[in-house]
């Protein structure tokens, strides 16, 4: 029997030994990386607006404050395992808060994201989340190269990056953080030891009266 079906090219088979289709899907990515900077971009241009107008939305309401820290773990959880990365949640009866969930778990996303980032591999963040004067603190850790003791003070500024990263991120992250934070009538800052970094926030547990 003779095969009657036309033959393709060499180097022009369909499938992962094809160069031109190993160059489309690397194409592919690159654009798809190119929209989400570009979407996260204007998504924080946006925010930033909001704060510095004062007119920043809230849609506060009674939520449990752990099923915020486990979901923020969850979502987290890849971006940890592509760095061989350990993940870590300490809890101890946390309460439930007055809050914008969708705020707070922006926050999370951000600092777990930002201690995942500054994590080398094989490293440990840890999110911990205790009731404390009135308020729930939530601290997470990383075991990186810890902040400078110069950049402390300036880490929550609009459009900084720490030295290196110049090309990375829009520098607005933190600052839009601690806008969420603030609002919520909260606190946000940074510490730094040799062990690694450590972003602390609070919420009250009453909530804001404005």
């Amino acid at each position: 029997w003779r095969h009657l079906g036309r033959t393709a090219p060499r180097g022009t088979l369909p499938g992962t030994g094809d160069p031109r289709a190993r160059t489309m899907r690397e194409s592919v990515e690159l654009i798809r990386r190119s929209t989400a900077r570009m979407k996260a971009l204007i998504e924080d241009l946006l925010e930033l607006e909001r704060l510095e107008a004062k007119s920043f939305p809230l849609d506060v309401q009674p939520v449990e404050s752990r099923d915020l820290l486990e979901d923020a773990v969850t979502d987290a959880q890849p971006l940890a395992d592509a760095k061989h990365i350990s993940l870590v949640l300490d809890l101890s009866d946390p309460p439930k808060i007055d809050a914008d969930p969708n705020r707070i778990s922006q926050v999370l996303s951000n600092l777990l994201g930002n201690a995942i980032k500054f994590t080398p591999e094989g490293g440990t963040v840890t999110l911990c989340a205790r009731p404390r004067d009135e308020a729930l603190s939530v601290t997470i850790t990383d075991t990186g190269r810890g902040i400078a003791p110069e950049d402390l003070a300036h880490i929550f500024d609009r459009y900084w990056r720490p030295k290196g990263s110049e090309g990375e991120g829009t520098g607005l992250g933190l600052y839009i953080a601690r806008g969420i934070v603030e609002a919520h009538g909260g606190r946000v800052w940074a510490e730094s030891s040799p062990q690694g970094a450590t972003l602390v926030f609070t919420l009250p547990l009453e909530p804001r009266r404005d």
